[in-house]
């Protein structure tokens, strides 16, 4: 879901002739997620780097809008959603919501057959216009670095449909 609403993001951005990335805003978000992390009891340079690759993933939809975008001469978009007022607030539920399913998941990441249920589900889950293979193996490519030590999964399978 979060990276479909990176197409509204494009097309406010276009409308408003400002740059896909956003560096200041991203260092934000990021400390913000890791000062979440503590609270969450999670290691916050992990989820820095997911959310890292949600920041990235987002891009990547982006640049593809406004390549196609350009190419076909669209000066702007009528009724787009306001990023601030709108969409932030959107993403910023979000990911609490992630955070939420990333103290669920920890855990558990690091077994095999977590991550293979991850890399199976995530081409079902994370889809929609302008989502690529790239697109779903970057956003979940920090997931599949945890190591575990212990893998005694019960069953996790709902939490991650949700994903």
């Amino acid at each position: 879901m979060r990276l479909l609403i990176a197409h509204d993001v494009a097309r406010w951005k276009w409308n408003q002739k400002r740059p896909i990335e956003d560096r200041k805003r991203e260092q934000e978000l990021l400390l913000k997620v890791r000062q979440q992390a503590v609270s969450h009891s999670l290691e916050p340079d992990r989820v820095a780097a997911f959310f890292q690759a949600q920041i990235e993933a987002g891009k990547l939809i982006q640049t593809v809008d406004f390549q196609n975008w350009q190419k076909q001469g669209i000066k702007s978009f009528p009724h787009v959603p306001d990023l601030n007022q709108t969409l932030r607030p959107s993403l910023d539920k979000l990911n609490t919501e992630f955070l939420f399913a990333l103290t669920e998941l920890t855990p558990v990441l690091g077994c095999p057959q977590i991550r293979e249920l991850i890399q199976s589900r995530s081409q079902a889950i994370i889809q929609g216009d302008g989502i690529v293979q790239e697109v779903q193996s970057l956003a979940i490519s920090p997931l599949l670095q945890f190591q575990s030590t212990s893998c005694k999964v019960g069953n996790l399978s709902n939490g991650i449909v949700g994903y």
